[in-house]
């Protein structure tokens, strides 16, 4: 059961963005990664499935794909990568 539940996720995660909805694959990637690294399934609240599953089920049904016009937003931990990467060029102005 669960390594069908994560297929569908990733499935999900892996394909809503290229037909036009991020925000739904960032919910989807939430939901492996809440699934894969888990420790114990059982220790999951089952609510926290749910929400997962009808947040993605609330992007597609208000049909909120992201216009073409507006630039993707990037996520935190992309804007965090870029930070340190960014800070590990510049010499510290520390002292």
């Amino acid at each position: 059961m669960r390594e069908e539940f994560f297929r569908a996720a990733h499935d999900i995660k892996g394909q809503a963005a290229t037909f036009g909805y991020p925000l739904a694959a960032e919910v989807a990637d939430s939901l492996c990664r809440l699934v894969e690294h888990a420790p114990d399934q059982q220790c999951v609240p089952p609510a926290l499935i749910d929400q997962h599953v009808d947040g993605v089920r609330a992007i597609m049904r208000k049909d909120a794909v992201q216009p073409a016009t507006r630039p993707r937003r990037r996520s935190r931990s992309a804007c965090v990568r870029s930070w340190m990467n960014s800070s590990a060029r510049e010499p510290s102005r520390r002292g």
